[in-house]
């Protein structure tokens, strides 16, 4: 796992718990660290040991930290350098997720041994969507939906996000709401919960594309469809 997670759970536990708190976990997880450094990878049992030690050492349920950990995560990316790329993949929340992808292309030019997971959207409409997640690792669903909701602080939008439903091969749904439409999803997993099917996650490969390459001109942010042309919103750059 990248250096730079682990130090997200070591700044959220220092901040939210307090040091002694981070303190405990790490010698409990990881003794023979004495710091952790951003530019280092790390084994994943480092990771998962202090994900369970500290819902182990604050009480809190393991899904919760998780939870904790990916809102934290964007705001602590926002601060570790990484403020422009957040600030540039998009102008709405739609387009934020679906360039997500294309952001971590680009980190992966610093970090070539990342192996982040794989986002995009089916369903959008103005009230919701289905963010589909897709990743090699098992175990960190529980950080989406926090990781969606500090996204979504980015846009001064507050969201809603629930898990509903798991594909055969492993991908995760995530549905992303307004609280405006809350009540709306409450009905809508009530009935799934008296018994109608979801859909298998299907395959990355069998939905469409998420929106665009990344533009030409800068190499930075994804070119969209707009007004009949293909736009940067980044550099400005438009084609045919």
């Amino acid at each position: 796992m990248h250096g730079m997670v682990n130090l997200a759970i070591e700044g959220l536990l220092t901040e939210r718990y307090g040091h002694s708190v981070w303190q405990a976990v790490k010698d409990r997880a990881a003794p023979g660290i004495d710091r952790l450094r951003t530019m280092e990878q790390y084994p994943e049992e480092v990771t998962q040991g202090l994900v369970a030690a500290a819902a182990e050492i604050t009480g809190r349920p393991l899904d919760a930290i998780l939870n904790e950990i990916g809102e934290y995560f964007t705001g602590y990316a926002q601060r570790s350098g990484h403020g422009e790329l957040l600030d540039i993949i998009g102008t709405t929340r739609p387009e934020a997720l679906n360039n997500l992808d294309n952001m971590h292309t680009r980190v992966a030019l610093a970090f070539p041994d990342l192996r982040p997971p794989s986002f995009w959207c089916t369903d959008v409409d103005d009230h919701s969507l289905i963010l589909h997640y897709l990743s090699e690792r098992t175990g960190l669903t529980p950080t989406i939906p926090g990781a969606v909701t500090g996204l979504a602080g980015m846009f001064g939008t507050e969201v809603v996000v629930r898990l509903v439903a798991r594909g055969e091969d492993g991908a995760e749904r995530v549905l992303s709401l307004p609280d405006g439409v809350v009540q709306t999803l409450g009905n809508y997993l009530a009935e799934t919960e008296e018994g109608a099917e979801l859909e298998p996650a299907a395959s990355k490969d069998q939905l469409p594309m998420r929106i665009g390459d990344l533009c030409s001109d800068c190499g930075v942010a994804a070119v969209v469809a707009e007004d009949g042309f293909r736009k940067c919103n980044s550099c400005g750059y438009t084609e045919c």
